[in-house]
This record gives structure tokens, C-alpha cells and sequence, in this order.
């Protein structure tokens, strides 16, 4: 079995130089998976941008782990459909 790209040194340099690219071009870091305030910048994404127009979407989290995600969304929700975890 071949060894993984991502196992090298250069292809995370390329990784990280466009990670720094996309942050002078826009100013926006991101999704930071450690920050505090993560989930609310993804719930204000989906609730103002996706669902704004589409008030009935079902909801599909793969890889849920304990579905904290999916209950903070149940919480806020605005809209009909079904949230449903793997």
C-alpha cells in the first residue's frame, strides 16, 4: 500500500499557505473545530443563509457523535423537517 500525501511534510505547507491565501483575500479564519463560539458561527450559517429561503429541510449529521449539534439545532430551528444523526 502506497503511503498518504497527507503524511508529507509539503503537502501540508500547500495545505496551510492556502489556509493563509483564503484569510488575506476574505479575512473570514474559517472554522476553528476548538473555538467556543463554533457552533453558534455554524447555526447562524445554516439558519441565515440556508434556511432563510427553505423552511421544510430534513437534516442529515454524519458522524454525530453524541449529537450535540443536531439538539443545539432542534433548539433553534425555525423551520419544518427532520433531524436525524449517524
Amino acid at each position: 500500500m502506497a503511503a498518504s500525501r497527507l503524511g508529507t511534510k509539503s503537502y501540508w505547507d500547500e495545505y496551510y499557505a492556502t489556509e493563509l491565501s483564503n484569510y488575506a483575500a476574505s479575512g473570514d479564519p474559517g472554522i476553528d473545530w476548538f473555538a467556543e463560539n463554533v457552533s453558534d458561527r455554524l447555526m447562524s450559517w445554516l439558519c441565515d443563509e440556508l434556511l432563510l429561503e427553505h423552511k421544510e429541510v430534513d437534516v442529515l449529521d454524519i458522524g454525530s457523535g453524541n449529537g450535540a449539534f443536531l439538539f443545539e439545532l432542534e433548539e433553534r430551528r425555525g423551520w419544518e423537517g427532520s433531524l436525524v444523526g449517524i
